[in-house]
């Protein structure tokens, strides 16, 4: 539940953050979300048809390396 309460976080701030300061990127932007929100759904989905319920533990080991 931290992890996905830290990665809303995260996401909510660098969206705060890009909508000051940065106009001329708003489609890389709402194109980045887009992804990455389908993506999180994609893990929930596919973890839910293998039987497995800990896609949180999904979640960490694929955001891993970006920390």
């Amino acid at each position: 539940m931290i992890l996905v309460m830290q990665i809303a976080g995260g996401m909510a701030l660098g969206l705060i953050a890009a909508f000051f300061i940065i106009d001329y990127f708003e489609e890389i932007l709402l194109t980045t979300t887009l992804f990455l929100g389908l993506g999180l759904a994609m893990m929930w989905v596919l973890s839910h048809l293998e039987g497995d319920i800990h896609i949180l533990k999904k979640m960490a080991l694929v955001l891993r390396p970006l920390f």
